[in-house]
């Protein structure tokens, strides 16, 4: 033990004395004994703190994990449907994921191709529900609108064309095309007024080259409404879809 020395600083010395009534260590007892003394007394705690700590932490790790982990499940789950069943399965028991939503879409695509305008309305609502905030819902409340024209809804259909066509949100393609779907629609009725509003509506679409220049085409079978001029898109045509 060390000696206690001859001259202290008054603070210095009232702490000591403060420790030293609660400590059952001698007065002049070296560091490397109040250390332990205190360790024994509060390491425990301290340990606890430091524990705690760390599993937070890695609690917050392996949220992560797992999460990602979820993820890529459902994504492998997804790239390996192969029949309607399975789709109806997978979007069912994962609802609330976006890919229940490109499930339901393909089944509803499925549905249209196969002239079940019925199932594939019911389909495509499902779809546009799951997929609400993407903007691969036009694509779901396209297919469900032209379901609804395919039963003989023309007005529902129109409708639900218009809110499509006008929808700033979703891709200029999928405007476009429930814009002159609609177009066709007016023609058919011999509304040229509207039919011209929705014509007009796809030029105003920037980045709807190929549906401009259909809306032209359409144009040059009403003499009584002037062609918009476009250039003639240079990009092949996709794939058409089912409808």
């Amino acid at each position: 033990m060390s000696k206690q020395k001859k001259s202290q600083d008054p603070v210095e010395k009232a702490i000591l004395e403060a420790q030293n009534k609660e400590s059952e260590l001698p007065p002049d007892a070296d560091v490397e004994e109040r250390f332990n003394e205190f360790w024994k007394k509060n390491g425990f705690g301290i340990f606890v703190g430091i524990s705690l700590g760390a599993v937070l932490v890695l609690g917050f790790q392996i949220s992560a994990y797992v999460g990602a982990q979820r993820e890529s499940n459902i994504q492998s789950a997804y790239l390996a449907l192969e029949t309607p069943a399975e789709r109806v399965a997978f979007a069912e028991e994962h609802s609330r994921h976006p890919l229940a939503g490109m499930a339901w879409l393909e089944l509803g695509d499925a549905a249209y191709d196969a002239g079940d305008y019925s199932g594939a309305l019911g389909h495509y609502e499902r779809a546009a529900r799951a997929l609400e905030g993407t903007p691969v819902a036009g694509r779901a409340r396209l297919g469900a609108a032209m379901s609804e024209l395919m039963l003989d809804r023309r007005e529902d259909a129109k409708v639900a064309l218009n809110v499509v066509a006008s929808d700033g949100r979703l891709l200029a393609g999928t405007r476009a095309e429930a814009a002159y779907h609609l177009a066709v629609i007016h023609w058919e009725d011999e509304n040229l007024s509207a039919m011209e509003e929705a014509l007009d509506l796809i030029h105003d679409i920037e980045g709807a080259s190929l549906w401009a220049f259909r809306a032209n085409v359409l144009r040059q079978r009403v003499p009584a409404i002037d062609v918009v001029e476009v250039d003639e898109p240079v990009v092949e045509e996709p794939a058409p879809l089912p409808f």
